[in-house]
């Protein structure tokens, strides 16, 4: 009887379980079948335990997840501090902007404005007076100025007008112009030296005298010297000194400008001008201010002719310059 033959009849029999299999490979199976039972306990015990974890992860997880945004803090504005006066002394006793420690005491108003209305001073800016032209009436007056920071221009000025934005005209003299400094407020001034004008009254050079012919009241003159004039034009305006000649009972009307002093050697005195002459017109226009004089300049630079009419000595005479 094989051992499955044995198994069925032991079942059907209702032995016990120790003594259903007697043969020894039911006993290693029996063996077998308590080894089995013993571990499959534990296992299914971790199995189940780890399924419940899961499944109770898997449920409350929601419950911990936040409904809302978290609150958000309030930042709190920080409050100025005041330090006291004290705190600050150290800076006072180091005194960086005054190696002697002496701290001077600051201007009054009127200190202020004694500063702003005390004396002119001589000026920095790039101003430097021409020439002047002072008439009885101050407001006639004329100071003309060259511009350094202008591409060193040469502009006439009276009395109010503005400098290029500079400086603003208070005063004019003889050989001297005040103006107040729009940037600081004080009174200054330019003015012709001396020394300046006997510096540009030498002869000129032997140049220039080879370039103009005179014949009576004819005078060719060559462009390069004319070109050279101009280049120079604030040195050659001290040559010669002029001013305003006015018409007798007319309240002031100027007629031209009467030449008071030509330095000798001068390009003025090549030309046949001569102390004293009044210049009344030149080319057909009345030089009746000191705009239409400065006028006559700039034509120089492109007028092949210029004719110019004088008074000399009560007689009017017509000179005439040709450029070539």
């Amino acid at each position: 009887m094989s051992i499955w033959d044995k198994l069925r009849w032991s079942k059907r029999l209702n032995l016990p379980s120790e003594t259903k299999l007697n043969t020894p490979a039911s006993a290693t199976a029996n063996q077998l079948a308590s080894q089995l039972r013993r571990l499959s306990t534990p296992a299914v015990a971790v199995f189940l335990a780890f399924v419940v974890a899961e499944l109770s992860i898997l449920y409350i997880r929601d419950q911990f997840l936040p409904t809302s945004a978290p609150p958000s803090t309030p930042v709190q504005a920080r409050q100025a501090t005041t330090r006291p006066r004290s705190s600050y002394n150290i800076i006072t006793q180091r005194n960086i902007f005054d190696s002697d420690g002496v701290i001077p005491d600051a201007l009054s108003v009127s200190e202020q404005q004694e500063l702003l209305d005390g004396p002119a001073v001589p000026t920095t800016l790039p101003i430097n007076l021409v020439g002047t032209i002072v008439h009885i009436n101050p407001l006639r007056s004329v100071a003309t100025v060259e511009i350094k920071s202008a591409g060193n221009k040469v502009l006439p000025y009276f009395v109010g007008e503005e400098i290029e934005s500079l400086a603003t005209i208070t005063k004019i003299e003889r050989k001297k112009v005040t103006f107040r400094n729009r940037q600081t407020g004080r009174l200054e001034y330019s003015e012709i030296k001396d020394e300046f004008a006997v510096k540009f009254g030498a002869a000129p050079k032997k140049a220039a005298s080879e370039g103009i012919e005179q014949q009576g009241n004819q005078v060719t003159v060559e462009r390069k010297v004319v070109e050279d004039a101009l280049k120079d034009l604030p040195n050659i305006l001290q040559q010669a000194s002029a001013v305003p000649n006015f018409i007798p009972g007319s309240g002031g009307q100027i007629d031209g400008f009467r030449l008071v002093q030509i330095q000798d050697g001068s390009i003025f005195s090549q030309l046949g001008l001569k102390q004293g002459d009044v210049i009344n017109e030149v080319n057909g226009e009345v030089i009746d201010s000191i705009t239409k004089a400065m006028a006559t300049f700039k034509d120089l630079k492109t007028s092949n002719k210029i004719t110019v009419q004088v008074n000399r000595g009560g007689t009017p005479t017509e000179l005439t310059f040709y450029v070539r």
